[in-house]
C-alpha cells in the first residue's frame, strides 16, 4: 500500500523550496515554446533568381513560422535568395530521370540583436510519369515551396533562440 499523497502546508513548502532552489541555481521551468527576446517581423524578401514565386513562398513561410511561435515583434528579418537551381540529379539510386532543387538563402536580423545566417537545402524531385498531364513545372514549383518552408522554419528557430535571455 502506498503512502498518502502529501498535501497542505508541508507540500506547499516543498514545492516553494524546489522553485527557489531552481532559480538560485540557474535552472528554469518552461512550458510551451522556448523563451525568446523581442520577436521578429518579416522585412524585405528579395530573390534575384529566375525561379518565379520563390520570394513569395519564402515571405509567406517566414510569416507563418514567426506566428506559429508567437514571436511577432519589432526586430526585422530580411531574406535574400542567393541560389535557386533546378538541375538534373547526378546519378545514384532513384536519380534516373530525377532533378535536384537547391535553395540557399541569407537571412539577416536587424535590431538590438543583429545576426546573419545562411542556410541551404537540396531536394530530390522525381521526374513526373511520362503519361501524366501535370509535367515538370508543378513539381518544380512544389519543390521550391517545400524548401522555402524548411529554410524559414529553421531560420526563425535559430534566430529566436540566439536572442533568448
Amino acid at each position: 500500500m502506498s503512502a498518502p499523497h502529501p498535501s497542505g502546508p508541508a507540500a506547499a513548502a516543498r514545492v516553494l523550496a524546489l522553485a527557489v532552489a531552481s532559480v538560485a541555481y540557474g535552472c528554469a521551468w518552461h512550458a510551451g515554446t522556448p523563451p525568446h527576446g523581442p520577436g521578429l517581423l518579416v522585412g524585405e524578401v528579395t530573390a534575384p533568381v529566375a525561379e518565379p514565386g520563390v520570394a513569395d513562398a519564402l515571405r509567406q513561410s517566414l510569416g507563418t513560422a514567426i506566428r506559429r511561435r508567437g514571436a511577432v515583434g519589432p526586430e526585422v528579418l530580411k531574406a535574400r535568395v542567393e541560389e535557386a537551381s533546378f538541375v538534373p540529379a547526378a546519378g545514384g539510386i532513384g536519380a534516373v530521370g530525377a532533378w535536384t532543387a537547391t535553395l540557399r538563402v541569407r537571412f539577416e536580423r536587424i535590431g538590438a540583436h543583429p545576426r546573419e545566417l545562411v542556410l541551404a537545402r537540396a531536394l530530390l524531385v522525381p521526374a513526373p510519369d511520362p503519361g501524366s498531364s501535370a509535367g515538370l513545372p508543378p513539381a518544380r514549383a512544389a519543390a521550391f515551396v517545400a524548401l522555402a518552408g524548411d529554410l524559414a522554419e529553421e531560420a526563425v528557430e535559430v534566430l529566436l533562440l540566439q536572442e533568448a535571455p
